[in-house]
Formats: C-alpha cells, sequence, structure tokens
C-alpha cells in the first residue's frame, strides 16, 4: 500500500525517485485518461491535441503540451539545469489565443546530492500557434515557491517551440 504525505516534514524526507516517479505518472495520466468529454476537436487546423518541442533558457530540454476543453492545457518539461534534472509539469488556462497562466509543479535535483528542489510553480506568458505548420512557440515566466529542501521563491523564464501532432 503506498504511504501517504501527511506533512511537510515527510516530503522533505521522501525518496527523490518515488516524487519523480509520481510525477512522471500523471504526467502519463494526462494523455491516456482524460475524459473524452474533456477532448477538444483537434488543433486548429492540420494536426491534433498533442505537441513536443524544446524549451530553452530554465530548463534546456524537451517540453510536451496536451490542449484540453476550454481553454486549458495541461504542459511538461523535462531538461537540465546548472547539471541537475528539472521537471516540472503544470495545469495551464488560455484565457486569450496568445496568453497562458496556470499552476503546477517543479522537481530539480542531483541524484547524488541531497539538496533535491521540489516546489510549486506559477507560470504566465504568451504563445503563437502557426496552424499551417502545425507548430506552437511559447515564452513564459513562472514564480517557484520551493519547499524542500529550504523554503525560497524563484523566478525562472524560457521560450520553446512545440510540434502538434496526433
Amino acid at each position: 500500500m503506498p504511504k501517504v504525505i501527511k506533512s511537510l516534514e515527510e516530503l522533505k524526507n521522501c525518496d527523490t525517485k518515488k516524487v519523480l516517479l509520481g510525477l512522471l505518472m500523471g504526467i502519463f495520466a494526462s494523455f491516456c485518461w482524460l475524459p473524452s468529454a474533456l477532448a477538444k476537436t483537434s488543433f486548429p487546423g492540420k494536426g491534433g491535441d498533442n505537441s513536443v518541442g524544446i524549451i530553452l533558457i530554465e530548463p534546456f530540454g524537451i517540453t510536451g503540451k496536451h490542449n484540453l476543453a476550454n481553454a486549458q492545457a495541461i504542459d511538461w518539461a523535462v531538461g537540465a539545469v546548472n547539471e541537475k534534472l528539472y521537471i516540472h509539469g503544470d495545469f495551464l488556462m488560455e484565457p486569450t489565443e496568445f496568453v497562458h497562466f496556470g499552476a503546477g509543479l517543479r522537481v530539480k535535483g542531483k541524484r547524488e546530492n541531497s539538496d533535491q528542489y521540489i516546489g510549486l510553480r506559477a507560470p504566465i506568458g504568451v504563445h503563437r500557434m502557426f496552424p499551417e505548420y502545425q507548430v506552437e512557440v511559447f515564452g513564459e515566466a513562472a514564480v517557484v515557491f520551493d519547499i524542500t529542501p529550504k523554503t525560497e521563491t524563484n523566478l525562472v523564464a524560457a521560450v520553446g517551440a512545440r510540434y502538434f501532432f496526433f
């Protein structure tokens, strides 16, 4: 039976592999087990609701996005920052054709080091879709409130592009 984390102290002592596995399972679930009622018709033009691409600055790596109904989306990124593994996942609202904001989680750290950063993210950004090429470009800034190993607030930024398919 999985252990339920009930306090911040238990989260600080949690095994990073288990946290990463849980985050990756959540990303996987967002692609596989969403109710069909949330599914959009498709990306305007060609392509679909899923995308994969590159993200630069923080982190440098790969990114993906799944568009939901009602101008909502789930995005994620996996990459590196200062030789540390970086993973984030966000739930996004897109109130206009060009603006998005949301909330999510971020995990950053090295396996051989005890400095495993786990925090909450609040991204806000701009994006532009090019349906004729099935591409979206974006830029965003996010406030990150780290919970472990110490509580602190950081501002991060990223730019990138994604290719939409199925």
